[in-house]
């Protein structure tokens, strides 16, 4: 069992390390300006997303007690951490990674991800906390566009 304020720094360090692959991702990609305006937006959506936790931190404090994670976080977040790392590598490589294969990469990570906080999000004890932290994930549906649209662009690109 895991307390919930931990649980909350460890996903705003998560959404902060996605937010630096998609920085090194728009630069990687920034003779694709479509691509790179793309991965910027997005790295700007996950800053959002860590300055969110930041906030529900404080509230996690007052809390304390009753708010707690059942579940084991490290095995909930080893895949999404996983694939972070793995597509960290691949831009720190950089100089065959195609902009259709960083898109893949990226909408796998987010898959990744959101599972995972989803699976732990249902596994907080105090109920209004977690339709707080449900409503932060479910709210976000330009999150999926931009890389529904990410995925377009990169399949033109491909043609």
């Amino acid at each position: 069992m895991a307390d919930l304020r931990t649980f909350l720094v460890e996903c705003e360090a998560a959404e902060l390390a996605v937010r630096d692959l998609y920085l090194a991702l728009a630069k990687r990609f920034a003779d694709a300006p479509r691509a790179g305006e793309l991965f910027g937006r997005l790295a700007q959506e996950e800053e959002n997303h860590a300055r969110s936790f930041r906030m529900l931190q404080s509230l996690a404090a007052q809390a304390e007690g009753k708010a707690t994670v059942r579940a084991n976080l490290e095995a909930i977040s080893n895949q999404a951490r996983q694939a972070l790392e793995g597509a960290t590598r691949a831009v720190q490589r950089g100089h065959s990674l195609t902009l259709a294969r960083a898109t893949e990469l990226v909408i796998r990570i987010e898959g990744s991800a959101l599972e995972a906080q989803q699976t732990a999000f249902a596994e907080i004890a105090d109920p209004g906390f977690r339709q707080i932290l449900e409503g932060i994930t479910a709210g976000d549906r330009s999150h999926g566009w931009l890389l529904e649209e990410l995925r377009r662009y990169a399949n033109e690109e491909a043609v």
